[in-house]
């Protein structure tokens, strides 16, 4: 697991997919919360999942809405692509789901 990347302290790990990690983490020098999405270095990564990535940022960051996280920086570090958002307390849309019995 990372420990830092940049100036983002790394938390814990709050979720996981098929091509990458959200991690909640501290911004240290703003001292606040974000959740910052890391795509997994892989030797199989293509230009077009960086640039499918990229695009979910900037779509993600043309967006003001409350249900919605606000996305605040997009980098790179060494191998490691991320995106810096809103960090929300709350269930995950699988939990939702499942508690609704839509989910299984």
């Amino acid at each position: 697991m990372l420990k830092q990347l940049l100036h983002f302290k790394i938390i814990r790990e709050i979720g996981r997919g098929g091509s990458g990690v959200v991690y909640k983490a501290i911004d240290i020098r703003l001292k606040r919360d974000v959740a910052i999405k890391v795509i997994h270095p892989n030797p199989n990564f293509q230009e077009e999942d960086l640039h499918r990535f990229l695009m979910e940022a900037r779509s993600a960051s043309s967006i003001n809405h409350p249900n919605i996280c606000t996305v605040f920086d997009i980098g790179q570090h060494k191998d490691f692509h991320f995106i810096v958002m809103e960090y929300l307390e709350g269930e995950t849309i699988r939990q939702v789901l499942t508690k609704q019995k839509i989910f299984t």
